[in-house]
């Protein structure tokens, strides 16, 4: 009996021991897995510096297949230039709080960047115009920013489709997946996005444009992007 009482004590003490590791990396992981992916180096910076956790997830959305259509959800479509990128910035929209909610409210994470407008094919704005785009990373809820999964950061000197609405001073993606399409990585190059010719082949990710080819050259995209 004394035998079976110690061996008890001891399964205890291992599974307490083996709950306290788990809790302890658990926290370790949250507060300091600000590695979520490469694309998200800004991101990363911003938690460390200001000790946020950092992780990464899906989010349901929809995703659209007839270019035209997606067009028409969006106040402002046109070719630019990213001028500059500015450190994230948490927004804190308000919201009605349920009685026995006693949650913190889940704040919203834009990447604030500026944008040369270089062709537009929808919207009010005037070539050279620079305007505000504020990328939606993620949310922050109980202190750990949710990064979007598979998203990239915008980065200076990209040259970009962007798919835009009205918000603040500027603009948000219509869609965090789909409200820009990678034209040129100028940094890559010393090529200005106006040197580039309509033959100019485009690389296109049709995860998240089905509805154009591996392979678009830069006249079959603008003719795409021309409201019908």
């Amino acid at each position: 009996m004394l035998r079976m009482r110690k061996k008890s004590k001891i399964l205890i003490l291992c599974s307490v021991l083996i709950a306290a590791i788990f809790a302890l990396t658990m926290v370790f992981i949250t507060k300091n897995n600000t590695t979520v992916n490469n694309d998200y180096s800004t991101l990363t910076k911003f938690a460390n510096e200001n000790n946020y956790g950092l992780t990464s997830g899906n989010s349901l959305i929809k995703m659209h297949t007839d270019i035209q259509e997606f067009i028409k959800g969006c106040d402002l479509v046109f070719i630019g230039t990213i001028e500059s990128v500015d450190s994230p910035k948490i927004i804190n929209p308000e919201r009605k709080k349920n009685s026995n909610d006693n949650s913190p409210p889940i704040g919203l994470v834009d990447l604030p960047t500026k944008v040369k407008v270089s062709e537009v094919f929808k919207g009010n704005v005037r070539q050279d115009e620079v305007v505000n785009i504020y990328q939606r990373l993620g949310y922050v809820f109980y202190n750990t920013i949710n990064a979007y999964k598979d998203n990239k950061e915008y980065k200076e000197k990209q040259v970009y489709v962007f798919f835009v609405t009205n918000y603040n001073d500027g603009y948000l993606p219509c869609s965090y997946k789909q409200g820009q399409l990678l034209i040129k990585d100028i940094n890559k190059s010393n090529i200005n996005i106006n040197q580039l010719e309509d033959g100019y082949e485009i690389s296109i990710d049709r995860n998240y444009f089905s509805m154009f080819k591996d392979k678009t050259t830069l006249k079959e995209l603008k003719d795409a992007l021309k409201q019908k």
